[in-house]
């Protein structure tokens, strides 16, 4: 990708055949519109204010369903249903999922019942260095899917 398009993994999610790209200081409609150029079906999604990246507010479950932070972004958005993080453990919302196991930070007990109630088998970890340098779990994580 050349300047003056930008594209963050961050900022990029994906559910079904769609990847969902987050609009922000590292993202623009440039970068957007040169991943759709590849032939994927891409869309533009406004974050809030103060939102770093779109995955620090939701997380793919999977093909069909979303963890999302309430009060952050509208979950008509998605094609998804919905596992709702409480706005108090909103970081909680960036988790790492990989068929019915959920990797979550550890700390946020109503988004681990959340996703124990909703079916996933939930690992919490310490993520205590890694957020002193505003990071979280998919920082440190590459999931492949075949």
């Amino acid at each position: 990708m050349t300047e003056p398009a930008t594209l963050d993994g961050g900022d990029c999610l994906r559910l079904g055949n769609t990847i969902y790209v987050g609009r922000s200081a590292r993202s623009n409609a440039a970068g957007a519109a040169r991943l759709a150029a590849l032939g994927v079906r891409v869309i533009a999604v406004d974050l809030p204010p103060g939102v770093l990246h779109l995955k620090c507010v939701c997380a793919p479950l999977g093909d069909d369903r979303l963890l999302l932070a309430k009060g952050t972004i509208p979950a008509t958005t998605f094609d998804a249903s919905v596992v709702w993080v409480p706005a108090a453990e909103t970081y909680a919302a960036n988790a790492v999922a990989v068929a019915d196991q959920v990797i979550v930070a550890e700390g946020y007990p109503r988004t681990r019942d959340a996703l124990h109630a909703a079916g996933f088998t939930v690992h919490t970890v310490g993520v205590s260095e890694v957020r002193k340098a505003d990071g979280s779990l998919t920082c440190q994580s590459i999931v492949f899917r075949r």
